[in-house]
């Protein structure tokens, strides 16, 4: 029937991107030339009940096309987009975190990008609340140890204000965890870690 058939195309497709991943890291050189395929797939199954799967791999497209160049990033947000298969939030920090790892000599700026654009709004889906932390992870591991403090204290301080009451104390843990392994640590942030954790309400999943 045609829903079966569409839910082993969404299966297909789950898996190859998986394979274009790996293929994207042991030879980034036809990154490019791989997204464009995905992103053909994408859209044809955002017109079927395969939708669900293109929501699914909307994140690491992002992020991948990132990984390739700014021009490519843009085109592929931009389309994803149009097609609604990704909510800006999400788009912003994706974008953030494909352009610190291939740039950390831009974490800085995507710092601020992202608690301006996409922290206020920012949570995950599901399947993909593991992720949920990748930002703040990324972040520190893309800036030297001059600069790790710096960036501690502003993400603390822009979590703390801006990140929905459901994910505060998740994003503060992990940025404790970031810091102590880079070698930064805070009282401060500690005792922000216990409050919130003791007066935010549990994760919420969209």
């Amino acid at each position: 029937s045609a829903p079966q058939k569409t839910t082993s195309a969404s299966i297909a497709l789950s898996e190859r991107t998986e394979l274009i991943m790996r293929a994207n890291a042991a030879d980034p050189s036809r990154r490019r030339e791989r997204i464009e395929l995905l992103m053909r797939q994408v859209n044809g199954m955002m017109k079927t009940e395969g939708a669900s799967s293109a929501y699914r791999l909307a994140s690491p497209l992002i992020e991948e096309a990132a990984l390739c160049d700014g021009t490519t990033a843009l085109s592929v947000a931009r389309a994803l987009s149009d097609w609604g298969t990704i909510g800006w939030p999400r788009l912003v920090n994706n974008l953030m975190v494909g352009i610190v790892k291939r740039r950390p000599q831009f974490t800085e700026a995507a710092v601020v990008t992202w608690f301006s654009l996409a922290l206020p709004y920012y949570t995950e889906p599901y399947f993909r609340e593991s992720h949920l932390v990748d930002f703040v992870e990324t972040a520190l591991a893309g800036v030297g140890c001059s600069a790790a403090e710096r960036v501690v204290q502003v993400l603390q301080s822009a979590i703390e204000v801006e990140a929905q009451a459901h994910e505060r104390a998740a994003l503060l843990e992990a940025l404790q965890r970031a810091a102590v392994k880079h070698g930064v640590g805070s009282d401060n942030l500690g005792q922000a870690v216990a409050r919130w954790k003791a007066e935010s309400p549990p994760p919420r999943h969209s």
